[in-house]
């Protein structure tokens, strides 16, 4: 016969552990494919080919976790109404493995949130610097960003004084006085000074114009890549609460089976496990 009493109490929960664990997984799942294929991370993360990669590397790990999560979550549910050690025991291993891992690399992504947002500040100013106006896609990134972030520039708008952009049809040396002209793209002029100046917006004379973005890029990207990898952390942190209570509890309905040692609950079973 099957459990009964407070052990069958202890299967259902068991069950509805793991239908919780089976819809985190699905939940983290969506968060991963909505960091991979998110527009604005894409724009974002164009201005170099190192900062896409490495984050989308992280994406596609945490794709693979959600995965894996909605498979142990079903093998869970199945292993709990079954009432079958064998399943259990082998829900509990993977578990515990995945754990292991998920604590690992929460570890190591909190550890290296800062580096991925100096990685992405370091980008930012470089792609400004070297490859604004030569790559196609770099150039749009960069557009992107200072308008969606309201910001110029990486820490601000003189880093544009020296980049190759600026000074590519420019004779002489810009920014250099207190009332030579500095050129900057039309993306970072404000609202109003696109309104009142059009394309020209962004010629000034250096420290006289005051229709600019105030803020730099750099800042607001890096809190952008630090407040999504803190989402991913929180996700994990959350998950993993449930993981190792789903471990806790299958073991020891693992336990009050071998213990009793009934038969399985459907009446056709033949096997004891």
């Amino acid at each position: 016969m099957g459990l009964t009493g407070c052990m069958r109490c202890l299967k259902y929960t068991v069950f509805v552990i793991n239908l919780l664990f089976w819809l985190a997984g699905m939940a983290l799942l969506g968060l991963a494919l909505w960091l991979r294929f998110n527009p604005q991370t894409d724009q974002y993360t164009a201005i170099d080919e190192q900062l896409s990669a490495r984050y989308y590397t992280a994406s596609y790990i945490l794709m693979a976790a959600g995965g894996v999560m909605t498979m142990f979550g079903f093998l869970g549910c199945y292993g709990a109404l079954r009432e079958s050690q064998c399943i259990l025991i082998m829900f509990f291993t993977l578990l515990v493995l995945l754990f292991a891992a998920e604590i690992g690399g929460g570890i190591y992504a909190y550890m290296n949130k800062e580096k991925l947002s100096a990685f992405a500040k370091e980008a930012m100013k470089k792609t400004i610097k070297y490859e604004y106006g030569r790559d196609p896609i770099q150039t749009s990134a960069v557009d992107y960003i200072q308008d969606t972030l309201s910001c110029c520039g990486g820490e601000n708008a003189d880093d544009w004084i020296s980049s190759h952009w600026s000074t590519k049809d420019v004779e002489q040396d810009i920014g250099v006085g207190e009332k030579q002209l500095v050129k900057v793209p039309s993306s970072c002029c404000t609202v109003e000074g696109k309104n009142s100046h059009g394309v020209d917006c962004g010629n000034f004379q250096k420290n006289e114009d005051p229709l600019l973005h105030g803020a730099g890029c750099s800042p607001s990207l890096g809190t952008y890549f630090r407040e999504n990898l803190d989402v991913v952390v929180g996700a994990g942190v959350s998950i993993a609460i449930f993981q190792f209570l789903g471990m806790v509890l299958a073991i020891m309905l693992c336990c009050s089976i071998r213990r009793d040692g009934y038969e399985p609950a459907n009446d056709d079973a033949v096997y004891k496990y």
